[in-house]
């Protein structure tokens, strides 16, 4: 299993501390970083941040170079979700396994080096169990397993220390998650973002139900995020999770709930040896520092920060 990526993590702390990162607070860039630690009142060691995959190759580009530029320097470990294709230009998978964007790839790879970011983690592809991702697994999984090993070998022949997070969104969404992997040699980290929402009758109202139907036992959740991740020899993370405004989804959101900060918590925890890094989503709706959440922001900084 190969060592947890954050630096100056002490050992002697639990998991969840040792394993503290945050997505990006407020407006991507490292700037805001010191206010954020100034609300949590503790150090973080890692921050979660995403390239742009809203536009085309150049935007997708530009914003690799604006976030190295921004988090260069920083004593934090970098976490930097690299989109497999963009929206616009009407990229595929298959023509990324046949090596069509292997050139932009390289230049991004390369903008990390430069930047002093050769040793960061490539969340390449996430949340890709997903139809709203442009790179979704599920209709051309062998064209997404040989591009994703295909921009492994691009990115490492810039740097063999860049690591490499395969974050699905946790459970059954619109493919069997694990008809994805590329295998073990391709994959350090085994990530999955995870959002405080309620499917089933009963998890709407009792919280108990919610976590242990809809977070543990779901098929691929928890649970099974774990056992894969003995299985492969790999750690774990959670690079995205937060809880939801009680209206998203039509109303199954999570709202102001500290009880799934409390449970997320005590996963982290239980987790110990596997535990990489985990970034509570800290922009839009989601974020805690804004006092959106006041009951939630209240556990998170008693749980995570310095009581």
């Amino acid at each position: 299993m190969p060592p947890p990526p954050l630096p100056n993590a002490d050992p002697r702390e639990p998991a969840r501390l040792r394993s503290l990162a945050v997505f990006a607070p407020i407006v991507a860039g490292g700037e805001k970083l010191p206010d954020y630690e100034r609300w949590l009142g503790r150090r973080i060691h890692g921050v979660v941040d995403n390239a742009d995959e809203t536009g085309g190759w150049p935007e997708m580009l530009n914003s690799v170079r604006f976030l190295a530029r921004s988090y260069q320097g920083k004593p934090y470990h970098l976490i930097l979700g690299i989109p497999m294709i963009p929206y616009r230009g009407g990229s595929s998978l298959a023509r990324g396994a046949a090596g069509d964007y292997d050139t932009h790839h390289r230049e991004m790879a390369r903008e990390l080096v430069r930047r002093g970011l050769g040793r960061c983690t490539v969340r390449l592809g996430w949340e890709f169990n997903g139809r709203w991702m442009p790179w979704f697994a599920g209709d051309d999984p062998e064209s997404f397993k040989r591009y994703w090993r295909r921009t492994v070998d691009v990115y490492r022949r810039a740097s063999p220390d860049f690591r490499f997070d395969w974050c699905p969104t946790l459970g059954r969404k619109a493919m069997e998650t694990d008809r994805a992997w590329p295998g073990a040699d391709y994959v350090d980290v085994i990530g999955a973002d995870v959002y405080n929402e309620w499917w089933n009758a009963r998890s709407k109202d009792d919280r108990q139900a919610r976590w242990h139907d809809e977070y543990i036992w779901t098929p691929f959740g928890l649970q099974w995020q774990i056992s894969f991740a003995r299985q492969h020899g790999k750690r774990i993370s959670f690079p995205e999770w937060g809880t939801r405004p009680e209206s998203a989804h039509g109303g199954r959101g999570g709202g102001d709930d500290p009880f799934f900060i409390e449970r997320m918590a005590a996963w982290f925890d239980a987790a110990d040896d596997l535990m990489a890094y985990h970034g509570y989503f800290e922009r839009v709706d989601v974020a805690l520092s804004g006092g959106l959440y006041p009951r939630c922001a209240e556990a998170f900084r008693r749980l995570f920060g310095r009581a």
